[in-house]
């Protein structure tokens, strides 16, 4: 009866530590748990603190983007309106040449002539002016067309970047 007893004895002893060991093993779960959910609760903070700063990032772009083509904008005006000057200069200068084949003709005019080459030598100088200064709004003009294309190309990697992170939680 005492081997009996020992037997029964031992059982509820070993169902214990089996219950102990269980829980050790379930406490050791728990606080592993915990960890990783801090740890991920970390990482989404980062994550959000990443996007918050993206997105602030992407709005400036934005900004500066349509500064930039207002700005483009505005240079195409001056360029059109610089073309319309050297046309219209072009025009005026055809003119005044034409005066001046016709004042060729009379000596006593000499002095007119002499006047209208002037004035010519002048609308050269400002047609010469006025093509310098419209190559140079071109010029603008292709460098913010330039400009425009590459922050759109950073802004369309940012907003690819945000939904990369917005999928991935």
């Amino acid at each position: 009866m005492t081997a009996h007893r020992f037997a029964a004895g031992a059982e509820p002893q070993q169902t214990a530590a089996a219950v102990r060991e269980l829980i050790e093993v379930m406490r050791a779960r728990l606080e592993s748990a915990i960890e990783e959910r801090t740890r991920l609760a970390g990482e989404l903070e980062e994550v959000r603190a990443a996007l918050a700063r993206g997105e602030a990032e992407l709005k400036k772009e934005r900004r500066a983007r349509a500064a930039l083509e207002a700005q483009a904008e505005e240079r195409r005006r001056i360029a059109e309106e610089a073309v319309a000057e050297a046309e219209a200069l072009a025009a005026e200068r055809d003119q005044v040449l034409e005066e001046i084949t016709g004042l060729r003709g009379l000596e006593d005019q000499a002095a007119l002539l002499q006047e209208a080459e002037a004035e010519l030598a002048d609308l050269d100088g400002r047609l010469q002016e006025a093509q310098s200064a419209r190559a140079r709004a071109e010029a603008r003009c292709r460098e913010l067309t330039s400009d425009v294309e590459r922050l759109s190309a950073a802004g369309e990697a940012l907003e690819a970047l945000e939904s990369l992170v917005r999928r991935s939680h």
